[in-house]
């Protein structure tokens, strides 16, 4: 059997050329295409049978870009003029932009029908969010390709408002398949990891070009090609992430409440998706984005309160808008670090991403930063009291493949008690690294609310409306700091190995 990809007859080259010009052009007149759409409608709204093949179809002329895909006998069609028959002269970027327009355009009317579809069938909601999740480019398609396609699939959204979750959570995996293939090398350069087939392959043809002298010809082209790679990988995680991140904001502009409800449609995302993938550095900062819209809303509302308040002075309302999303994210990481039930590697991701929030999100109030640096110490201690001697190695222990906590020689001694206490290391150093950032407002907020307690001899069981945290529940003292640097397995010796 032959392999070629069959050539389309004449006939059919003229027949879709036709199509395109009675369906698509929209400098024709509207009417005949309007009236095989309407068909269509007609169709799928007479028999559902139709409805899944409709949709379908329609998708999949939305996905060809006819005008502005780089086909050029579309172009030569934009550039005659219909009207006198004559060649119209125009500049390049013209061109492109009026191919965009069109497309567009045509997109527009696409889009049109596939609502009104999804009116009269309801049944095809349940359906499209598979077809657009089946057609979703590859990664190693076009970067026009991927942000027209992602365009197209929040467009769809305005009239099938109820798959938003699951279309943000398609765009995020694609995100995270273009996320894990950048990596961050130790000196800050970048590169695409690459399969080991593709490495074999690449060794094999330097072998050959060393043997023809063409090594250092050969090298470069590499490195340039390489570079490419690099720059087009990250475009396309840039594109998507600023369509996500559009979105997001547009959703939150004049909706107080938007922000509280994306929450509650990602999280699930970043626990199934994010939480669980090896090398994610940039998708996880949806999360940051949503807290970060809804700690600018309720600090909007509070201040517009407060001065509609100020003469009764009342302030309750102002206090009702602080809903403070960040720290229900931040309770959501230390109960998956803290909970026995999860698999280590999740437990350790999740003080990662706990840190790394910590640090760098500014709009986190220093209390929380204490609540969560106490919480991780407490762990820490609680884990260090199950180890409070190191242990010395026996034949009994040895045998049965027990390691002890303390090294005993080399460095695979040393790699085994890092194997072992891997989750108390990266506890420890979650604590370390959020205190490098943020540890000096953390600590004036700890000894304001020490000073503060202690002047108005104040106890736990009072119920006054205290404006401090009580110094127990964040509690990051210097006697806490020294029992955990000072124990025998050494966590501040690892610190800066694998930070978060």
């Amino acid at each position: 059997k032959s392999l070629k990809k069959k050539t389309p007859s004449k006939s059919r080259i003229q027949e879709r050329k036709l199509m395109y010009q009675n369906i698509i052009l929209p400098y024709i007149d509207s009417s005949l295409p309007d009236a095989y759409l309407h068909l269509l409608v007609a169709f799928t709204s007479a028999n559902p049978v139709f409805l899944t093949g409709v949709i379908k179809q329609l998708w999949t002329l939305l996905q060809d870009r006819t005008f502005g895909g780089g086909r050029g006998e579309w172009k030569d069609l934009v550039e005659y003029n219909y009207n006198d028959g004559e060649q119209k002269e125009e500049g390049e970027e013209k061109k492109e932009d009026r191919m965009h327009v069109l497309d567009m355009q045509r997109a527009q009317r696409i889009h049109a029908t596939l609502a009104t579809i999804l009116r009269l069938c309801p049944r095809g909601n349940t359906e499209i969010f598979s077809i657009l999740a089946s057609g979703f480019p590859f990664k190693l398609t076009s970067l026009d390709d991927q942000v027209w396609y992602a365009k197209q699939c929040l467009s769809v959204l305005r009239y099938v408002p109820t798959i938003q979750g699951a279309v943000l959570g398609l765009l995020l995996d694609k995100a995270l398949e273009i996320d894990v293939e950048i990596k961050v090398e130790e000196g800050g350069g970048v590169a695409i990891e690459i399969d080991d087939e593709e490495d074999e392959e690449d060794e094999m043809a330097g072998l050959f070009e060393l043997e023809m002298g063409d090594d250092k010809k050969a090298k470069k082209e590499n490195s340039v090609v390489e570079d490419v790679k690099v720059d087009d990988m990250a475009d396309k995680l840039d594109s998507i992430m600023l369509l996500v991140f559009q979105h997001l904001s547009a959703c939150c502009k004049n909706d107080v409440t938007a922000p509280k409800r994306l929450y509650k449609i990602m999280s699930p995302v970043f626990d199934s998706n994010i939480l669980t993938t090896h090398r994610c550095k940039f998708v996880q900062f949806v999360m940051f984005v949503i807290c970060g819209f809804d700690n600018d809303i309720s600090a909007i509302h509070h201040n517009n309160n407060h001065i509609a308040t100020s003469d009764s002075h009342d302030n309750d309302d102002g206090e009702h808008h602080q809903s403070k999303l960040y720290r229900e994210f931040a309770a959501k990481l230390i109960d998956i670090v803290l909970d026995p039930y999860r698999a280590t590697v999740t437990r350790q991701s999740a003080a990662c991403y706990l840190a790394s929030f910590m640090s760098r999100a500014s709009y986190v109030c220093p209390e929380t930063i204490c609540e969560s640096v106490s919480a991780m110490l407490r762990w820490a201690e609680a884990y260090m009291d199950t180890f409070p001697k190191p242990r010395m190695s026996s034949a009994n222990d040895t045998n049965s493949g027990i390691s002890s906590s303390r090294p005993r020689n080399g460095m695979n001694n040393m790699r085994e008690q890092c194997e072992m206490h891997s989750l108390f290391y990266t506890v420890c150093q979650a604590a370390y690294y959020t205190m490098c950032f943020r540890g000096v407002e953390a600590t004036q907020y700890f000894n304001t609310c020490v000073e503060y307690y202690s002047q108005h001899n104040i106890n736990e069981d009072d119920d006054e409306d205290i404006p401090y945290a009580h110094p127990n529940d964040i509690d990051i003292s210097a006697q806490r700091w020294m029992k955990v640097c000072g124990h025998h397995l050494q966590p501040l010796k690892h610190f800066g190995k694998r930070a978060p």
